[in-house]
């Protein structure tokens, strides 16, 4: 009799649980997962020719996630020192720098970030036209558009390709492209995502958090940016959900442009690779994103410079423990984006191949 008790008390415990989750578990993790209340005030604007920029002659603090930092611009749109002299401005830069958020620097003042660190060990006039969420196509229409028609001059680019750069030159053509074909792609997408997992986080959210959470409590948090298939940085060891075929064609397509450009000018072509953390724990020293832009450097580029083996520090793949030592140790809390002694471990090594 107490067994069969027993037995009713879970099961009714267990169909509780269930509709419980099934009408409720959106809105209490909706509550447990608010963000806190920052008022973010974006620092960009629209741009015509290569869709966004920082605003001109900011001198403001802002967030980035819970971090909160300082951003100071030039009548040029460029990220500098906020100690420096903002007004004058020298058009003829040794180097430009163009990428995207781990170039722009966010949640770190400029002198803490590895172009800003850079710019203060070297008697060089440097330029950062990084901004968030770049890709190649605004690589290669920003640098176009500073040199024709702003009339700034440099010696050479400096691309820090990022690993979410494939993922975000597909979006960008599809907004700019809605055709039948790109329709289908994204249909086929959006048959390959229905799945069990998929059905059961739509109906029982708080339980797939549930079972999420275990599965992956070795990780850091925010867990979702640590998974193996986190898709901004996934696809150089794991099939994505998205036409990386197609992506990966955009981004060479749009860094030929920028070279052939940048050779007519005289003006050499340089690009940078650097891990994530994701990279350090799923993938390998000699990973498919590297031997990619590597061969694509081969006679393209005065330089490749390849951050890989400062963080693997020379090993074929680090092991679990390894890899979360060095996410704690050079990445923000939480994020992808490097920290101070990350930035600062990328700036290191830059000076001492220019000085050399």
């Amino acid at each position: 009799m107490l067994n069969r008790s027993l037995l009713f008390i879970i099961i009714n415990s267990v169909v509780l649980l269930l509709v419980c989750d099934f009408l409720f578990g959106k809105k209490i993790l909706k509550i447990i997962n608010a963000p806190p209340e920052i008022i973010e005030i974006k620092p960009t604007e629209k741009n015509k020719n290569f869709d966004y920029n920082f605003k001109t002659n900011l001198n403001k603090k802002f967030f980035y996630s819970k971090f909160e930092y300082k951003i100071c611009t030039n009548s040029l749109s460029l990220r500098v020192d906020c100690n420096k002299n903002t007004k004058i401005i020298d058009k003829d830069f040794d180097i430009l720098f163009v990428g995207d958020s781990f170039t722009e620097g966010v949640g770190l003042d400029y002198n803490d970030t590895f172009v800003g660190i850079f710019e203060n060990n070297l008697n060089l006039n440097i330029g950062n036209l990084g901004v968030s969420s770049y890709s190649p196509f605004n690589y290669y229409k920003k640098v176009k558009y500073y040199i024709d028609e702003l009339n700034i001059s440099t010696k050479e680019v400096i691309v820090f390709l990022d690993l979410s750069d494939a993922e975000n030159d597909l979006n960008r053509y599809k907004k700019k492209n809605k055709s039948s074909t790109l329709q289908q792609v994204s249909k086929a997408v959006a048959e390959d995502r229905f799945n069990f997992k998929l059905e059961l986080r739509k109906m029982f959210p708080l339980i797939y958090e549930g079972l999420f959470f275990l599965k992956h409590y070795k990780l850091p948090n925010p867990k979702y940016r640590y998974v193996p298939n986190y898709p901004l940085s996934a696809w150089p060891y794991t099939k994505v959900n998205y036409d990386l075929n197609k992506a990966l064609n955009l981004n060479k397509l749009y860094m030929t442009k920028l070279y052939e450009y940048l050779k007519e000018k005289n003006i050499n072509l340089s690009i940078a690779v650097y891990p994530y953390p994701n990279t350090l724990i799923y993938d390998k020293f000699n990973s498919n994103y590297v031997n990619l832009w590597k061969n694509f450097c081969l006679e393209k580029c005065k330089n490749f410079f390849n951050f890989f083996p400062l963080f693997f520090e020379n090993k074929n793949k680090l092991n679990f423990n390894e890899a979360l030592e060095k996410i704690s140790l050079y990445y923000l809390d939480g994020d992808m984006h490097f920290n101070k002694l990350g930035n600062k471990k990328i700036a290191d090594k830059l000076i001492s191949l220019f000085k050399n």
